[in-house]
């Protein structure tokens, strides 16, 4: 390594550089003056740390600055006390009017939900009109109207006008009966019964009269029809013999006598028919039981037991098959002994009537079982006071009718008449 040309140390200095012991200064060459050392690099580095230093503690302010700012000054809407300097903006004030919409036209149900939609509540006042059932005739107030939230808008709605009082039909012929029915929208059912009263003439009414009965309800008209005739075989034996004349002269010699001898046989008289003998009906009033939710197994016997018979109806219903879902009298009420009550029974939830019932009027028991029973129904037989001596021991009515559609498997049952 080459030396410097300056003196680095005091110990280093030459010795032609070290004035002599003498009085007198030396005199110095302005050219042999060394020249200035160097500072220590100890002081550079001390300043880049406190610069780094300092850089240091700034970031850690402005950190600490930054997270409080973001605690401190969130939105207004957010804030739950606003700082005095900037005050939160007031709220959205709550709409309380709304506008009456137009329903004049529509469906009654239709017009509740628009309404609903609005805010506003309705008032149905009802008239009959000639408009179609339901719909709205006219409001108030009137479409376009501010109004308060909330407030009632008067709709008026054309009502059906309600049902007329069954009129009494018993006595009438069943042709005219009919005609009466279904203009009133009414569905008539027939079931023949065998009595005294004129053929084709109606004995009995279900509902009876006063009923008020909506569009679609059935009534069952019980019509009279001759008693049967009861065959007899008649031998009449006739015999007559004209006059025979048969003359016999005997003729004697003192005293000749003609002899005529005249053989008449009488005619008898034909046997004499019995007309079948009438019973007496029913006669005063009983109490309707509750069979709703029993079976027509089990409510038959109570009502049979009643003096009521059943005119049996299948309606739609979810019920179980042959479970009984309505009755046209409530339970309590008074009727005349012998009155047909009509009684909805439900079809079962799938059902459907695609059988129809036979005709066992007239027959013995047995046989009537073995016909329904053959068809794929099932049957019960109950017995009831017979109307005539020929209808004792035979089906003298059953429910439900013969010809009517019901599903299958449904029970049918036989009405058996006995003696009094």
């Amino acid at each position: 390594m080459t030396k410097p040309d300056w003196p680095t140390r005091e110990h280093d200095i030459p010795e032609r550089l070290v004035p002599e012991q003498t009085d007198e200064l030396p005199a110095l060459d302005p050219y042999d003056y060394p020249p200035p050392t160097r500072r220590s690099s100890g002081f550079g580095l001390g300043m880049l740390f406190g610069i780094v230093v300092v850089a240091l503690v700034a970031a850690a302010l402005a950190g600490v600055w930054l997270l409080t700012r973001d605690d401190t000054e969130k939105p207004a809407q957010a804030s739950s006390a606003p700082t005095p300097t900037q005050p939160a903006p007031a709220p959205p004030a709550k709409a309380t009017k709304t506008t009456v919409p137009r329903v004049v036209g529509y469906k009654q149900a239709r017009a509740l939900v628009v309404l609903a939609e609005t805010h506003l509540k309705p008032k149905i006042v009802h008239r009959q009109t000639r408009q179609p059932v339901g719909t709205v005739l006219s409001q108030r107030p009137k479409e376009g109207t501010e109004v308060a939230r909330n407030s009632r808008v008067r709709l008026v709605v054309d009502a059906a006008p309600p049902p007329k009082p069954l009129p009494d039909l018993t006595g009438r012929p069943y042709a005219g009966a009919v005609t009466l029915l279904k203009g009133r929208g009414l569905v008539p059912r027939r079931t023949t019964v065998t009595t005294d009263a004129r053929p084709g003439t109606i004995v009995d009414q279900a509902p009876k009269a006063g009923a008020k009965l909506k569009k679609g309800a059935t009534v069952v008209l019980s019509v009279a029809k001759a008693p049967p005739a009861q065959t007899q075989t008649t031998q009449t034996q006739t015999t007559q013999t004209q006059t025979t004349q048969t003359q016999t002269t005997q003729t004697t010699q003192s005293t000749p006598t003609p002899t005529t001898t005249t053989t008449t046989t009488a005619k008898k008289p034909p046997p004499t028919t019995t007309a079948p003998k009438l019973l007496p009906p029913p006669s005063g009033s009983t109490t309707m039981p509750d069979l709703v939710g029993q079976t027509q197994r089990q409510a038959w016997p109570t009502l049979v037991q009643a003096g009521i018979i059943p005119s049996v109806v299948f309606v739609p219903s979810q019920e179980p098959l042959n479970t009984i879902v309505a009755q046209a009298k409530q339970s309590g009420t008074t009727v005349a002994r012998g009155s047909h009550v009509q009684v909805n029974v439900s079809p079962g939830p799938d059902g459907q009537a695609d059988a129809t019932t036979p005709n066992v009027l007239g027959k013995d028991p047995q046989t009537a079982r073995q016909t329904l029973e053959a068809a794929g129904f099932t049957v019960q037989t109950l017995r009831w006071p017979a109307r005539a001596t020929s209808e004792i021991g035979r089906v003298m009515e059953q429910q439900p009718l013969h010809g009517a559609r019901v599903p299958s498997g449904a029970q049918i049952t036989i009405f058996v008449g006995r003696g009094a």
